[in-house]
């Protein structure tokens, strides 16, 4: 005979069914409408059906319900494009490479004969089987290179299975785009540059050393899903969002705190804009000649800053912050490895941290992207901590108290030589 449940009892239950995730049922949500993208079966000419070969010459093939590339020397980058473009959808793959290959996936992705002579470009979901560990984090490739690596994530990082197969899955909703890697986040971007184009399966160039011909890549479990993708996105969460759209403030970011600093078109919020060498062009802060620094209405203590900058060829440049502490920006040759940008100093004082790439395990990599691109500054003070990162590199940390730097202060803006543009100014008190 069954026992009745206590009322005690009967309630622990319920709290507990309640604390498990719902499934897509409890939801009211039919079952997700994925789609396969590997075809049953090769083409007699042993061709992929629905894909098609674009940039290199590295062979790609069906082998069962996986699609395997092959890498081969002295080939540029190789991708096998999907014919069918695509706006929003949920992807989800398998992917195992031999560790000594890199890889990605492109997503709303072109190739057009008027972007230089018709070479892949667009946003490459990352497969970095190198001591980096960057798998999950979006690369634009040919266009404007790191976006949103996963270097501020270390469990992702940890999570890659180096010459095992790995689980992506990538939300592309409006202009969101957010990936994790084996379960866990990987990306979370804002950007409205290419709402739509291709998949792309990448063979990654290797060089001319024979030794690196033949390394292979398989994907398999390659599902989409295209009809009203946003009804089975996962819950957001703003705190980690990299927005690369210009002046630009998502709704959900504002509600945790975060705002602008600079509209991206009048002066408001800032003291100097009026003076020589200042200007507002094409929705930037304009810096090319000036002798005196922007200040900023707004004081802060605990924070985290971020914004765009654009440097000329061998113009540096610094952002002032606490009154005191620099933030230091180089363009050329000081701009590179142990000198990157990113060097705190104490106004005129000899104390300094130089700069150097806590990220990545190659360090002589530049951490400024070449000029006519915009970079990435972040920075962030809580507590005795202080952060400094550039294109999702970590460069510096340091000692609040140890640098002696003062309980608050304005943001500034410092002229150097050449020329300079901000945008994207924002701050978030902490």
């Amino acid at each position: 005979m069954t026992t009745p449940l206590s009322r005690r009892a009967s309630l622990a239950v319920l709290a507990g069914a309640a604390a498990l995730p719902l499934a897509p049922a409890a939801r009211a949500l039919s079952p997700a409408p994925w789609q396969s993208l590997i075809p049953a079966v090769a083409a007699p000419d042993g061709s992929i059906p629905g894909w098609k070969r674009l940039g290199g010459h590295a062979p790609y093939r069906l082998d069962g319900r996986e699609i395997v590339g092959t890498s081969v020397e002295k080939s540029p980058n190789s991708f096998l494009v999907s014919e069918e473009l695509f706006d929003d959808f949920i992807l989800e793959c398998r992917v195992r490479t031999d560790p000594r290959l890199n890889t990605g996936i492109m997503i709303r992705s072109e190739a057009k004969p008027d972007y230089r002579d018709g070479v892949v470009h667009g946003y490459q979901v990352e497969i970095d089987p190198s001591a980096r560990r960057w798998t999950g984090g979006i690369y634009d490739e040919q266009r404007r290179l790191w976006l949103d690596p996963p270097s501020d994530r270390p469990a992702t990082l940890a999570a890659f299975r180096s010459g095992d197969w790995n689980h992506l899955r990538v939300e592309a909703v409006g202009n969101r785009i957010r990936t994790w890697l084996n379960g866990l986040p990987a990306a979370n971007l804002v950007d409205e540059m290419t709402p739509r184009g291709f998949f792309g399966l990448q063979v990654h160039d290797v060089g001319s050393d024979p030794a690196n011909a033949g390394l292979e890549v398989r994907f398999r479990d390659l599902l989409v899903i295209t009809d009203d993708p946003g009804r089975y996105a996962r819950p957001l969460s703003p705190a980690d969002e990299r927005d690369f759209i210009a002046n630009h403030l998502t709704a959900e970011r504002a509600a945790i705190g975060w705002r602008l600093l600079w509209d991206g078109r009048g002066g408001g919020g800032w003291s100097g804009l009026s003076g020589a060498g200042w200007s507002i062009r094409d929705g930037a802060i304009r810096c090319d000649g000036a002798q005196t620094p922007l200040v900023s209405a707004d004081r802060v203590a605990d924070f985290e800053l971020e914004l765009d900058v654009l440097a000329g060829e061998g113009a540096d440049g610094a952002v002032g912050y606490l009154g005191s502490a620099l933030y230091h920006l180089a363009q050329g040759p000081q701009g590179q490895g142990e000198a990157a940008s990113g060097s705190l100093s104490l106004g005129g004082n000899a104390i300094k941290v130089p700069a150097r790439n806590l990220s990545d395990p190659n360090p002589d990599k530049p951490s400024m992207k070449p000029a006519g691109q915009w970079n990435r500054v972040y920075i962030r003070v809580q507590g005795d901590r202080v952060e400094h990162w550039l294109n999702g590199s970590k460069l510096l940390e340091g000692s609040r108290a140890a640098l002696g730097l003062p309980a608050s202060g304005p943001v500034l803006l410092r002229p150097g030589s050449g020329t300079l543009s901000f945008r994207s100014i924002r701050l978030r008190p902490l």
